[in-house]
């Protein structure tokens, strides 16, 4: 159990490391700009220092930065679907999924962490 507590925070120490570069992301929530939502036409940028972040709850989109940069991923949280993503200009995707693998990379953190 000790050697899993190291390796996990080993790793963490590495990503938050690695979590350096800026990245630009597109910047607007549809509830005052319709063109943000999908399909999407807005055009306003801001530069983040860790990642993008889209998250759609209902008919509402909100694109802009995320402080989770650690990979990209997409999940649903309190009934909004959110996708973190680390490349410029990421936070475009016309549509929030959450695939199979995603979920199962996400439970299989969320139980590690419990076990620690």
């Amino acid at each position: 159990m000790a050697r899993i507590s190291f390796a996990m925070c080993a790793m963490l120490a590495v990503i938050q490391v690695a979590r350096t570069a800026n990245v630009t992301c597109y910047n607007c929530n549809s509830s005052t700009d319709p063109s943000c939502k999908d399909p999407f036409t807005a055009t306003n940028t801001t530069t983040c220092s860790d990642a993008c972040v889209k998250a759609k709850l209902g008919s509402v989109v909100t694109r802009g930065c995320s402080g989770s940069g650690s990979g990209d991923r997409c999940f649903t949280l309190l009934g909004a679907g959110t996708c973190i993503c680390s490349k410029d200009l990421c936070n475009i995707a016309s549509q929030v999924t959450v695939t199979m693998g995603t979920m199962i990379i996400v439970s299989t953190f969320f139980l590690v962490s419990k076990m620690i």
